[in-house]
């Protein structure tokens, strides 16, 4: 005789196969508490293990300044928990606007980004965003506008590494030790 059953599952950034940490697990709306007092949270790898009582109930994911896509389980009404689950991946659509020129000289570095002020005085770039989790898990590319110089990119919450880059019809103009970019601990606007 069962009076609850184990639950496992993970969270995923959306069209990814990066896993997110530190995502709240509830049941029934209520977040759930270990037995060292602790609250159900992802782990490292994205994966949770929880207990759920007998009966319908309804698994959701939280955390603050996050989107789910998918992080209801069922989708509607309430599921009659009767044995221990494997559930598939919630999904984390949550996405942050990073802006950025890729210029030369003191006049361009002055200017705010994203206003379309800016003047491409050098060429167009490619800029590669790869994730440090998940052995690059996210990669993806972004190029300069042809006028201005400036980038925009919708990432998700993470940390990023910018690998070096050259202007596309310039291979002598260079950009290199570039800087992490986390967007683990921003709000998004």
């Amino acid at each position: 005789d069962n009076s609850s059953f184990n639950v496992t599952g993970s969270v995923k950034f959306k069209n990814s196969t990066c896993f997110v940490k530190d995502i709240f697990i509830l049941v029934d709306g209520e977040v759930v508490i270990k037995s060292d007092g602790l609250p159900v949270q992802t782990d490292e790898d994205g994966l949770f293990s929880l207990e759920v009582p007998i009966g319908p109930h309804v698994i959701t994911t939280n955390k603050q300044g996050h989107v789910f896509s998918a992080g209801r389980f069922p989708t509607s009404g309430n599921y009659n928990f009767q044995q221990n689950e494997v559930l598939g991946s919630f999904i984390d659509s949550t996405l942050f606007k990073v802006v950025g020129r890729v210029a030369g000289g003191g006049i361009q570095k002055a200017l705010p980004n994203g206003l379309n002020r800016g003047k491409n005085n050098i060429g167009s770039a490619t800029i590669n965003f790869v994730s440090q989790q998940g052995g690059g898990c996210i990669n993806t590319f972004v190029s300069t506008n042809a006028t201005t110089g400036e980038y925009e990119i919708n990432l998700p919450r993470t940390k990023f590494e910018i690998p070096d880059f050259t202007v596309t019809n310039n291979n002598e103009i260079g950009f290199t030790l570039n800087t992490l970019i986390d967007l683990s601990l921003t709000i998004p606007l």
